[in-house]
This record gives C-alpha cells, sequence and structure tokens, in this order.
C-alpha cells in the first residue's frame, strides 16, 4: 500500500492569484485525484508534469474548464498548474494520491 500524499496546487495557501503558473511541485507518482473547482470566469486550467528532457512541460490531459475531478496515473514527477484566460478567481486545484 502506498503512502498518503496531497497538494494544494491553486487557491487558499498558495502563491499568486487569477491567471498563471503555479509550481512546481514534487509529485510521488501512482493513482492520483486532481479535482478543481472555483469561479471560472472563461479562464481554463491545465495540470503539467515535466517531460522526460527535464525543461519541457507536458499536458495531463485536457485543459478544465468547469469544477470536477479526474483520475490520472503519474509516474514521479513535477507538476505545474497553469491558468489563463477569461476571469479567473477564486479557482482552487489540488491533487492527491488514491490509497487502496
Amino acid at each position: 500500500m502506498s503512502a498518503s500524499w496531497g497538494q494544494q496546487l491553486a487557491g487558499s495557501g498558495t502563491t499568486g492569484t487569477g491567471n498563471g503558473t503555479f509550481g512546481p511541485f514534487d509529485c510521488p507518482g501512482g493513482r492520483m485525484s486532481y479535482g478543481v473547482c472555483g469561479t471560472f470566469g472563461g479562464a481554463s486550467v491545465q495540470l503539467n508534469q515535466l517531460g522526460p528532457d527535464g525543461a519541457t512541460w507536458v499536458p495531463v490531459g485536457s485543459a478544465v474548464t468547469t469544477t470536477g475531478f479526474a483520475i490520472v496515473e503519474l509516474a514521479p514527477t513535477q507538476l505545474q498548474l497553469v491558468i489563463t484566460g477569461g476571469a479567473g478567481s477564486a479557482i482552487f486545484a489540488s491533487i492527491g494520491r488514491v490509497v487502496a
């Protein structure tokens, strides 16, 4: 069984508000639950992982434009969250390991 792990990506307790790039955050990998909620105002939210070249940020799934959760499988990596467009405010995002 894997140990629990979680990270607030955007919102309360993170640096920055509205549009911007948040992170990087270390991620131990595994089965993860990724959630986003808030006032989007036309903004999109994209979760990225650091690519194998150690320099390129690669999208994890599609950009999110509404409240929701997704399950993603990740290798150990670094993550960043990018909020762009619109008048997004009070957007919260977090990721946590699903422990069976």
